[in-house]
């Protein structure tokens, strides 16, 4: 056989193996697929995203699909834009079938209703999701179709604020009733004769979700958030303003809450930080047992707690008692 003839011939041999090996990957490619789709995401997690069927939707959308072909970047991304509460997804492929999605979210930890809106933020200052919004009129909350004026145990407000006297909250039928600013606590819920804020139907801010508040922020929706993630509200006069789900909000001042919570939930075991009033720049933290801690935000927030876990630790050694604590000054004042 020449030269030539024999160069042929391999050259036929190497272009039929190479048609073959085109032929085998095609088609291992294209029955290769995803047996098992795994997703890690906490119950949390869960509740923050709002989708029960999220797992199942993932496992859906992915189970099947070629394994070859499958861009896990690209995957990694339109998940981690699908919900304002994810943070992060990380998908990696597992020999043979099995595709592995963990998915790490935002934590909630704060609930914060103003007079135009209810929100609920993260650590991160990120607005995860609106309660309710309440279309004020001249710039006042007398408004007929879902907003804050309600005779019926929803917020009532006159002059751009919620109707309050002494700087507090004042809702005539089960609500917040609050003269100066304290709360006291009955069978479950915030009520205070004396001085205090007064809900008698296991809501924070509403007894009904009445026809004047279709659109605004009840009470019932507020109190689901705080109930799944043991957040606090904060009750505030500041407008949040027109932020969109998913972005930074920056007038409210997050660190500070956040660092503040983290403090008096450390020095209160067993109990929590469950609503925050914000007069000016004092911040009122109460707790489920009716204990109230006062800083300001005018001052040096890391010294305040300072004093706050000096103060109160002796306090505990020494069997004091007390009902309110102002760490505003250099001498904190017990009462």
């Amino acid at each position: 056989m020449s030269t030539n003839a024999f160069a042929k011939t391999v050259y036929e041999y190497k272009l039929i193996a190479v048609i073959l090996t085109a032929i085998v990957l095609a088609t291992v490619s294209y029955v290769w697929k995803f047996e098992n789709v795994r997703v890690d995401i906490s119950a949390q997690s869960l509740r923050c995203i709002g989708d029960d069927g999220y797992i199942t939707s993932l496992e859906g959308r992915y189970r099947y699909k070629r394994y070859l072909f499958l861009n896990t970047d690209k995957e990694e991304n339109k998940l981690r834009d699908a919900a304002p509460c994810v943070k992060e997804v990380n998908i990696d492929k597992e020999f043979p079938s099995t595709l592995h999605i963990a998915v790490e979210t935002y934590t909630p930890v704060l609930v914060v209703t103003t007079p135009r809106k209810t929100v609920l933020l993260s650590k991160e200052g990120i607005l995860l999701r609106v309660i309710g919004v309440n279309e004020n009129k001249d710039e006042n909350s007398e408004n007929k179709n879902g907003n804050s004026k309600s005779k019926d145990g929803n917020y009532e407000n006159k002059d751009g604020n919620y109707e309050n006297k002494d700087g507090n909250y004042e809702n005539k039928d089960g609500n917040y009733e609050n003269k100066d600013g304290n709360y006291e606590n009955k069978d479950g819920n915030y009520e205070n004769k004396d001085e205090n804020s007064k809900n008698k139907d296991e809501n924070l801010t509403n007894k009904d979700e009445t026809p004047e508040n279709n659109g605004g922020s009840s009470g019932k929706n507020i109190t689901r958030l705080v109930e799944a993630f043991a957040v606090p509200v904060l009750f505030t006069k500041k407008d949040i303003g027109d932020y969109r789900i998913g972005q930074t909000v920056d007038s409210v001042p997050i660190e500070t809450v956040v660092k503040s919570i983290n403090v008096v939930n450390f020095l209160e075991p067993g109990h929590r930080v469950v609503t925050i009033d914000e007069i000016g720049p004092v911040l009122k933290l109460r707790t489920d047992n009716s204990h109230v801690y006062i800083i300001s935000t005018d001052a040096d927030i890391d010294l305040q707690l300072k004093r706050m876990i000096l103060v109160i630790g002796e306090a505990k050694r020494e069997g004091l008692g007390y009902k309110e604590a102002d760490f505003r000054y250099e001498r904190p004042i017990l009462r």
